[in-house]
């Protein structure tokens, strides 16, 4: 049997309802060397039967226990056939020519372990309710948000499997909740990461999807966790409870930014980006004026969390993100920033009543790997 050229890799779990939707965006793909690996994880629904009817020589399926999505994904990455390995999952849609861009960039560039891209973001019905959503990023760009903050869509990702298993990198056993967060950290100190502009998938926003109470707990402690071993890696240690703020600060976890009762970061924030920057500089090979975009995007959304109820650590925090990137100041974003930290609480519930829900500024152009 010939090797394709690309293994799509999909977990299924009682995925009925948007399999067929999700299968037929792969199987119509312009590109057609690939082979469909589907890790079927103990379904008791209609999902093996929807796989069955698909009759179509490219569907490879893997039928095991119910262990979970974590599992399913280190079996794949194990039988993948494919050079490339791109994830997909059982409730998103990929748009026709997604594995022709991708496998194009990586092959034209060798050294990128990891490929993703921008999203349009749809309702249960299919309906686009967010165009283009997820901010440009260069390789070095990604690698610095990747401490704070999970900064791909784990969905679009296309992998380069020789350098995962030259490394042994694979999903971590055991890990429940961002066990893509925790790859990419992992590969974030052996390879490049490469941002493609445009959208390639629709990311489908459904009940499923939004964390319940008690995984938010479970979620923030996890993401707590990584970037504590984040910071690590570059000789830089917090505490537990600076790393818990650092996350819900950072937009990472299903609380409230503005309410989260932060005691230790809203004067260590300047310093800890200046104790982590001479070293993830040099262990990088960048220098700082490379950094300095990013930073300022970080800094900007630190003063927007922080912007409520710590006005004044705000405000120094959005001063260091205009001091990285002066033309920020005649951005939008900024001035509602400003008004979050400077205007009483009553006035900014009437003048801005939508705000919280605005996504992260947008870093302009094509970012690079």
């Amino acid at each position: 049997m010939n090797r394709p050229a690309v293994t799509v890799l999909m977990p299924v779990y009682n995925a009925a309802r948007y399999l067929p939707e999700a299968l037929e965006s792969i199987l119509s793909q312009s590109f057609q060397d690939f082979e469909l690996l589907v890790i079927n994880d103990g379904s008791t629904d209609e999902s093996r039967e929807i796989m069955e009817a698909c009759n179509d020589s490219r569907l490879r399926i893997v039928d095991t226990p119910n262990r979970g999505a974590t599992a399913s994904l280190r079996l794949g990455l194990r039988l993948a056939r494919a050079p490339y390995v791109a994830r997909m999952d059982a409730d998103d849609v990929a748009l026709p020519h997604r594995l022709a861009v991708q496998k194009a960039v990586m092959d034209a560039h060798p050294e990128v372990v990891v490929c993703h891209s921008r999203v349009d973001r749809i309702d249960d019905t299919g309906r686009v309710v967010e165009s283009k959503y997820g901010d440009l990023r260069n390789d070095t760009e990604t690698k610095w948000a990747l401490l704070w903050h999970n900064a791909i869509f784990h969905p679009t990702v296309m992998l380069r499997v020789r350098v995962l298993r030259k490394n042994r990198l694979n999903y971590r056993r055991g890990t429940v909740i961002a066990q893509d967060y925790e790859l990419w950290s992992r590969v974030a100190m052996v390879g490049k990461f490469y941002m493609i502009a445009e959208v390639l998938l629709q990311y489908r926003l459904h009940d499923d999807k939004i964390s319940r109470p008690e995984s938010a707990a479970g979620q923030h402690e996890v993401i707590s966790r990584l970037i504590r071993e984040n910071l690590a890696r570059y000789d830089v240690d917090i505490d537990t409870e600076t790393a818990r703020e650092i996350a819900v600060a950072s937009g990472s976890t299903h609380y409230d930014v503005n309410r989260w009762p932060y005691k230790n970061i809203p004067e260590q924030l300047s310093a800890l980006v200046s104790r982590v920057e001479p070293r993830f500089s040099a262990f990088q090979g960048v220098t700082a004026t490379d950094l300095r975009h990013e930073q300022s995007r970080l800094f900007a959304q630190w003063a927007r969390s922080l912007g409520q109820n710590y006005r004044k650590a705000a405000l120094k925090l959005l001063v260091q993100a205009l001091r990285r990137r002066p033309g920020f100041l005649i951005q939008r974003r900024c001035w509602a920033i400003l008004a979050s930290v400077t205007l009483p609480q009553s006035w900014m519930k009437k003048l801005e009543r939508g705000q919280r829900g605005l996504p992260a500024p947008q870093c302009e152009g094509q970012a690079r790997p």
